[in-house]
């Protein structure tokens, strides 16, 4: 999505995040260029796979610029940046552990995370998850069956088209707009970090 080069010699301050949530992609391309190769460094030591670390990275980074617009409230960059970065490789960690061809690697590997931070890990994921499963209830019943059927039941336009009598267009509307309030919504019930790393159960 976005090339990468050696990292640049510019700070990372206020406004350049307010040009980054106003979509400026070459400020973005900054930022980026600054945090990949810190965020993978940050991460090899707890993965080991310095390939995963890196799609790891920035995959972290690829999240934040969908959520750019949340980017103003963030006081500590730093901070912000790796703490989502951990839990992303938490994460990354849950979903191969019951992979036979590196379990064991895996489980060695996650040792290293302590019990308190698998305990954040966890208490952030449940407190997501009712704050969705809470926000979902929120919709009209057909924006809230429309976004059921596209996020947990894997169905794509054209399936919830014929199922529902409703043109794609349509369908793809109540989704955006669902997205958007969902968004909306969790911001103001869970913290901005919480958010991104669990953004991907909204889009």
């Amino acid at each position: 999505m976005f090339q990468k080069k050696q990292p640049l010699d510019a700070a990372i301050d206020k406004d350049l995040l307010l040009l980054i949530a106003q979509g400026n992609e070459a400020a973005f391309r900054l930022l980026f260029n600054a945090y990949l190769p810190k965020l993978t460094g940050y991460l090899n030591p707890i993965i080991k796979f310095p390939a995963v670390a890196e799609e790891v990275a920035m995959d972290v980074l690829t999240k934040i610029w969908l959520a750019r617009d949340m980017l103003p409230q963030v006081q500590n960059i730093d901070a912000f940046f790796f703490r989502i970065a951990r839990n992303k490789a938490i994460d990354y960690l849950r979903s191969v552990a019951n992979k036979p061809e590196i379990q064991d690697e895996t489980w060695i590997h996650s040792q290293e995370l302590t019990e308190s931070e698998m305990a954040d890990y966890q208490l952030c994921q449940r407190e997501f998850n009712a704050a969705l499963m809470n926000a979902i209830n929120m919709l009209s019943p057909q924006r809230k069956k429309i976004f059921l059927l596209s996020r947990e039941g894997g169905m794509t336009h054209e399936q919830i088209s014929k199922l529902t009598g409703l043109s794609k267009a349509t369908i793809n509307n109540h989704l955006t707009d669902a997205q958007k309030f969902l968004r909306a919504h969790l911001l103001q019930q869970v913290d901005i970090i919480t958010l991104l790393i669990f953004l991907h159960k909204i889009h």
